[in-house]
């Protein structure tokens, strides 16, 4: 059974979605190499900006969400029950090494390496969009806590794309547990004029 279904997209600038498809779809993609010629391409280029027009053609999903079209938030229809972690303040030593460290986190569901060598990777949530933002932030406090790392709180937009990759090495954990702690909720103001 395909729980957790994402929107795929051409590249981070198509307007119009490609396909609705399984999550694991597209780890299969990463594993296998489907873009490893364009992933390789980007990873022995030294310059920065030229590195940055190459990523602009990858392929992209919206790793928290189905869409009616495009990537914009009025266009979201469903929840997928996943949010993408980003770990892009690494070294590409250290980013082989936490993926080792990752991949025996119950916690994880898939941990792979970004098309720039940073660690990218996913963790089920709640699926609930108004609390996509407070699990974000719950989930950075973790990764504080028990690996001393900072990941992009860019991740809490529903929206937000996630560039494929290649690693043929991609961790992938189907019996993932859920990330349900929320360290927050949301200030709820009175309204006395009920």
């Amino acid at each position: 059974m395909n729980e957790h279904v994402v929107s795929f997209f051409d590249s981070v600038i198509s307007k119009q979605k490609t396909a609705d498809l399984p999550i694991e779809i597209l780890l299969n993609d990463i594993r296998n190499g489907k873009w490893a010629k364009q992933i390789l391409k980007i990873r022995s280029t030294a310059d920065k900006k030229e590195r940055d027009l190459l990523k602009r053609k990858l392929p992209a999903s919206t790793i928290s969400c189905t869409t009616n079209g495009s990537h914009k938030a009025s266009d979201v229809l469903c929840h997928s029950g996943l949010i993408q972690v980003d770990i892009d303040d690494i070294k590409q030593r250290e980013a082989y090494q936490l993926k080792e460290e990752l991949s025996k986190d119950p916690l994880i569901h898939s941990c792979f390496l970004s098309p720039s060598e940073k660690l990218k990777g996913t963790i089920k949530i709640i699926p609930d969009i108004k609390l996509q933002a407070l699990q974000a932030e719950s989930i950075a406090k973790y990764f504080q806590d028990k690996y001393k790392q900072v990941i992009d709180l860019a991740c809490k937009d529903i929206t937000r794309l996630m560039f494929m990759s290649f690693d043929q090495d991609l961790h992938y954990n189907s019996n993932s547990l859920v990330f349900d702690k929320i360290d927050s909720y949301p200030k709820r103001k009175n309204n006395y004029n009920q």
